[in-house]
């Protein structure tokens, strides 16, 4: 794959929120229907139990075992059996035992939280445990776990401003190594660990499991090659304590980044990865930011000077909570204060981007705090309120009345502050609920049942220690009962929801039958409302439950549209996703409103156990689209006076299974590989990763030409090598690839027409034998003088360019390496600035568009300006080709699922504003 056409800043996760996962957390969430014991509500003084360590639980009574969920310790063989059986990028997937085993095997020891529940943990979502290792058989405490959904717009975030979504998450591992992650979707995501004294890692995808959790090992490897040097000012005194980054992407778009202060000397020393080109960033207070592009793993005597900054003066004073007593030991971005009134001021440079502050106290919960400082005025931000983060325990009960005292199960109990921070739960057997890392001081609880009445209280949170409360519930006098049915047909609905509108705390779900009972409803005149997805709400008149009871027979009206999704004859599983467009105008006006109100046009949805999903959406035309199984959009009609019913037979069905080796047989490990649309000149699809072993996978294929653009090696993330291959349609299909001997390079320098060396400038070697000619075998950034060296090319015909550059694209006459030849290729780039076509693809049909690629060749067939317009789904894809000469170009825009447009463009000076309709496959 060619590496994106503009290099965006690389910029580190401001805030990283850590998530404290206990010894053995992994134990907390037991397998749903397993036998455990109920926990115990513990009250003020209770003493704790002794500790279990993981032998002491391997020596426990059967009975004692099963309760926990018959927990079986591996042996030996059973653990390198499982790290052996790891197909998920260089992450060892584990069995519950196993894992359990490798923690023994550590020296981690379980503590008495061990077989609590997991708080607020969803049945339909997974839990993740990680487990951080060095390859020295040690855990890591401290590193930065990152989970970012895999979807096209997570992807586009790696790949367009190489960053982590703004869907990631992050937890870090405790003192056993192990970072804990709950509620986790069940989609594809990837997973990246950081660690200040290790190499970040990139480990490839990670499946969570409905209701199940998951146990992985990723273990990190130390830094072995350094970036040295000082940081001076003009006049060339040495600066200390000034904040230096090394940061490096790889091709999935995680980042590697190692930070150290400067000592007093202003020496920095900073472990990075071999062979990598890194960004380098000092940053100090009342300096303005250095920052060099293109700093070699293994420079040794890197001088960075910075410049004095314009600063002002940020005050305030921090409290707890929204009272006035002040937070007397707090921290501002890491610098402490120590001050009865809470006041802290603090130094910022004045810059033109909104600036963020990290308020921190040791029993409160972290806050940010965005500033804008593009005047050289001082600001008080005034009263800043830190929230401790409390825990609320407690018990939901029955009272009869008679002085009876009884637990409910499945009570739904919720808190919210007045600060907006809420969260729900519902009860255990044993009638008992817990929230934890409750950031407020007082909430509103609230607490209901069925056949009972509602509970609500304000509650003050103690802040030293959990706070204890007691819900009572009364039964309710009347009842209602019914049943659901379809109008049309008069068949029962099983599973729609009814609720007493005036109580709608109080509901039930249709049984087989469609019958429903509610029992305990606290007033005689009420109405009650059914629904069901993939039908219109009904609401009964008002009833009269005089007698004890009132019935009520819902006739629901279907509407919306339905799918049910086969693939290879079955229906698809649980968690499929699947994306409705709304169809537009196309128009460039439409597109971009629709682009600007993306939430409004497109709406996602899960599909059930049976493979089904509905969506109830206006009248209209729609676009359905699934693209795990590559369905591209596809047009449906909505009409909500009768519900449509439509089965998609999936296109993809083939397995891609495959090895990655270099020429001497070794894997190539952790690895990317970009799936291409074969026949439309890279239209980007999906990202994949090797493991270990070399080996990939790629599901749900259909019967299509595909290209793979496999990166050669991570510490060369540019060398590239692109094959073509055809999916069959059958369930599974094999593609191994072997490198060639990559024995082969091009160095050289690239000066202007005085001979004066250009820095910081892209060089992208293009290899004319693959079959995309879009392709770049290899891509890196000049030194302070000019000079560049790409190695591990290809044997072959190649031509040397700059690339991505704001001037005029310069090329190289063809050059034909030999295996193992080492060539001087130097460049001449006059300082003239190149000329732009800018537009924008929208589709021909008012659907999404996906996957944008555009590329202009000149009449000596040459390519350039190449540019990923988008790489995510969407309604526009908005482009610049730059760095163009005067000439002729033929422009050659590519989208998945759509044909290859091209356009003859005479260009004497910048062209602007094109519009390109793209019209998709299969049309007439």
């Amino acid at each position: 794959m060619s590496t994106p056409p503009r290099r965006f800043p690389i910029r580190a996760l401001l805030v990283v929120l850590a998530l404290g996962a206990g010894a053995v957390l992994f134990l907390l969430w037991h397998t749903q229907g397993s036998a455990r014991p109920a926990p115990a509500l513990v009250r003020p003084g209770a003493t704790e139990q002794s500790t279990e360590s993981l032998a002491e639980l391997e020596q426990a009574e059967p009975d004692a075992r099963e309760s926990r969920s018959a927990l079986q310790v591996a042996t030996p063989d059973e653990i390198e059996e499982a790290l052996a059986r790891s197909d998920r990028g260089d992450l060892h997937v584990l069995t519950e035992s196993a894992f359990l085993a490798r923690l023994g095997s550590l020296g981690v020891r379980g503590g008495t939280g061990a077989f609590e529940r997991i708080h607020g943990q969803k049945a339909e979502l997974g839990a993740v445990f990680v487990l951080v290792t060095d390859g020295e058989n040690n855990v890591v405490p401290g590193a930065r776990v990152f989970l970012d959904p895999a979807t096209p717009e997570a992807l586009a975030s790696h790949v367009g401003s190489g960053s982590y979504s703004d869907a990631v998450r992050s937890a870090t591992s405790d003192a056993s190594g192990v970072a804990l992650f709950s509620n986790v979707d069940p989609i594809e995501h990837l997973l990246a660990v950081e660690h200040t004294s290790y190499l970040t890692r990139f480990f490839g995808t990670l499946l969570p499991v409905a209701g199940e959790r998951t146990f992985v090992e990723a273990e990190l490897e130390k830094a072995v090659d350094t970036i040295a040097g000082t940081v001076r000012t003009e006049n060339g005194t040495p600066l200390s304590g000034v904040m230096v980054s090394a940061s490096h992407y790889t091709e999935g778009g995680v980042p590697f980044v190692s930070t150290m202060l400067t000592q007093n000397d202003g020496r920095f020393e900073l472990g990075v990865v071999t062979g990598s080109e890194n960004v380098v960033v000092a940053r100090k207070f009342g300096f303005a930011d250095a920052r060099l592009e293109h700093v070699r793993a293994g420079t040794k005597d890197q001088r960075i000077t910075m410049e004095p900054a314009d600063t002002v003066r940020v005050s305030g004073f921090v409290t707890k909570g929204t009272s006035m007593d002040p937070v007397t030991a707090f921290r501002v971005d890491g610098k402490p204060f120590q001050d009865a009134g809470g006041r802290f001021q603090v130094e910022r440079n004045v810059q033109a981007a909104p600036q963020v502050l990290l308020f921190e106290a040791p029993g409160y919960d972290s806050r940010t705090v965005s500033v804008t400082l593009d005047t050289p005025r001082d600001l008080d931000l005034g009263q800043v309120s830190l929230f401790g983060k409390r825990e609320l325990n407690g018990i939901v009960l029955l009272d009869d009345g008679d002085g009876n005292l009884a637990p409910i199960e499945a009570a739904n109990v919720s808190v919210a502050s007045d600060t907006g921070w809420s969260a729900s739960q519902v009860t255990a057997a044993d009638g008992l609920f817990s929230f934890r890392d409750v950031v407020a001081e007082e909430v509103t609880l609230s607490a209901s049942a069925a056949g009972t009445g509602r509970y609500q209280s304000q509650v003050q949170l103690q802040g030293d220690a959990p706070t204890y409360v007691e819900v009572r519930l009364s039964p309710g006098t009347w009842r209602a009962a019914g049943r659901v049915l379809d109008d049309e047909t008069g068949d029962p609905i099983e599973g729609a929801g009814v609720e007493v509108v005036e109580r709608p705390y109080l509901t039930a779900l249709t049984d087989a039958s469609g019958s429903f009972e509610l029992t305990g409803i606290p007033i005689q005149s009420f109405s009650l409302r059914a629904s069901h997805s993939g039908y219109s709400d009904a609401t009964s008149p008002m009833l009269d439950a005089g007698d004890g009871e009132a019935s009520w027979e819902a006739r629901l009206k279907a509407s919306g549209l339905r799918f049910r999704l086969l693939a290879a004859g079955a229906p698809v599983p649980a968690g499929v996703r699947v994306t409705l467009w709304k169809r537009i105008q196309p128009t460039l006006a439409a597109a971009l409103a629709a682009q600007q109100s993306i939430d409004s046009y497109r709406f996602f949805a899960q599909t059930d156990a049976k493979g089904e999903v509905t969506f109830d959406v206006e009248d209209g035309d729609w676009y359905v689209q699934v693209e795990a199984y590559r369905l591209d959009p596809m047009l449906v009609r909505a009409n909500s006076q009768a519900a449509q019913w439509i089965t998609l037979d999936l296109p993809g069905v083939t397995r891609l299974d495959g090895t990655i080796r270099y020429a001497d047989g070794s894997p190539v490990a952790s690895t990317s590989l970009w799936l291409h649309s074969g026949d439309q000149d890279y239209s980007t699809m999906s990202l994949f990763h090797t493991d270990a072993l070399g080996n990939y996978r790629i599901p749900n294929l259909g019967p299509h030409p595909y290209a793979l653009s496999i990166v050669k090696s991570v510490a060369d993330q540019s060398a590239q090598h692109v094959i073509e291959f055809v999916g069959s349609g059958a369930s599974t299909q094999r593609f191994d690839v072997t490198f060639p001997p990559l024995t082969s390079s091009i160095h050289g320098r690239l000066t202007d027409e005085n001979g004066v060396g250009k820095p910081g400038v892209w060089i992208g070697v293009e290899y004319l034998d693959a079959p995309h000619r879009s392709i770049l075998a290899g891509w890196v950034g000049t030194d302070a003088a000019g000079n560049f060296l790409v190695p591990r090319l290809e044997p072959g015909r190649h031509i040397v360019r700059t690339a991505w550059t704001a001037e005029e694209t310069v090329f190289s006459d063809i050059v034909t390496l030999a295996a193992g030849e080492d060539r001087e290729v130097n460049l001449v780039a006059p300082n003239v600035p190149g000329l732009h076509i800018t537009g924008t693809m929208i589709a021909s049909d008012g659907g999404p568009l996906g996957g944008n690629f555009v590329f202009a060749t000149d009449a000596d067939g040459h390519q350039n300006g190449n540019y990923f317009s988008r790489m995510d789904w969407g309604y526009t894809g908005s482009f610049d080709c730059g760095g163009l000469r005067p000439s002729t170009y033929q422009l050659t825009l590519t989208a998945m699922g759509c044909m290859k447009q091209t356009r003859t463009v005479g260009l004497a000076s910048s062209v602007n504003g094109l519009v390109i309709p793209m019209v998709r496959e299969g049309t007439n």
